[in-house]
């Protein structure tokens, strides 16, 4: 009985809610995973005294072993394009699982689909699924599940070698193709960010000449209150002046005025006729 059930087994009797038991179920899995993955850490890395059982045996044997729930790693070529890297997120999980597929990668082991978490050009990790049985597994890569170009490896599908060479050529021509999509985008999405910059230093210099206009402006008000302001002072003093002044000499001021104009020039005229 496996790790999960013993976990379940008793809840499931006593009659528990199933929200109890499905929570209890992920536990065993995961403890179950973790169980398997020491385990076969330790079939490579540790020693028959603090292991306690004979170590090795599947190197001893040259044999890939895959058991139900460990992590396999699928070594190829063309998996995702050459530079890309794709571990799943927490975006990534369905229903709170690692998702069976990943970059339009999925991996099948003994028809089964598996848990996959990280895919890259070369390299494909996974969780391999419940197996029934022993004996050899056969493992098979899927390239765009379930999508019109589904292409699984060695499923029989392309026997004709030519036939193969040309579906090589192709993917290998699409991973060009898409290199170079992916530059343009890398180079688009630089010259938008450089606009980007650009556009905010200009919004940031046109906010400073703004401020320097509205203190110009407020400045030029100041200025103009107070020459009218002066003006009005002036015009009183003048006319308190004129009024002190005898009328033939206004009637001469007056005649200096339109030839000469008013102003500074024609006062200081009529200051000589005193």
């Amino acid at each position: 009985m496996c790790i999960r059930d013993r976990w379940i087994a008793g809840p499931i009797i006593a009659g528990r809610p199933s929200a109890d038991i499905d929570a209890l179920a992920r536990f065993g899995d995961h403890l179950g995973y973790a169980f398997q993955i020491s385990d076969d850490l330790l079939d490579v890395t540790g020693d028959a005294a603090t292991v306690g059982k004979a170590v090795g045996k599947d190197a001893a044997a040259g044999k890939a072993l895959i058991s139900s729930n460990t992590i396999i790693s699928l070594y190829g070529s063309s998996f995702a394009d050459s530079r890309d890297k794709y571990g799943a997120r927490k975006t990534d999980l369905v229903e709170g699982k690692v998702p069976t597929q990943l970059a339009c990668v999925a991996v099948e082991g003994d028809g089964k689909r598996a848990p996959v978490f990280y895919v890259q050009n070369n390299q494909i990790n996974a969780q391999a699924p419940f197996l029934l049985g022993g004996g050899p597994v056969e493992v098979r890569v899927i390239r765009d599940p379930g999508g019109r170009n589904e292409k699984r490896s060695a499923d029989g599908s392309v026997n004709d070698p030519k036939a193969l060479r040309s579906l090589q050529d192709e993917i290998e021509h699409l991973s060009g193709r898409i290199s170079n999509l992916e530059d343009q985008w890398l180079e688009a999405t630089q010259t938008v960010e450089d606009a980007t910059a650009e556009a905010t230093r200009l919004a940031s210099r046109r906010s400073e000449v703004e401020d320097q206009m509205r203190a110009l402006l407020k400045t030029r008000d100041a200025a103009v209150a107070e020459i009218k302001t002066e003006l009005t002072d002036l015009a009183a003093r003048r006319s308190t002046f004129a009024s002190q002044v005898p009328d033939d000499v206004m009637t001469l001021y007056d005649r200096v005025a339109q030839r000469q104009g008013t102003g500074e020039t024609a006062c200081c005229r009529v200051t000589w006729l005193f």
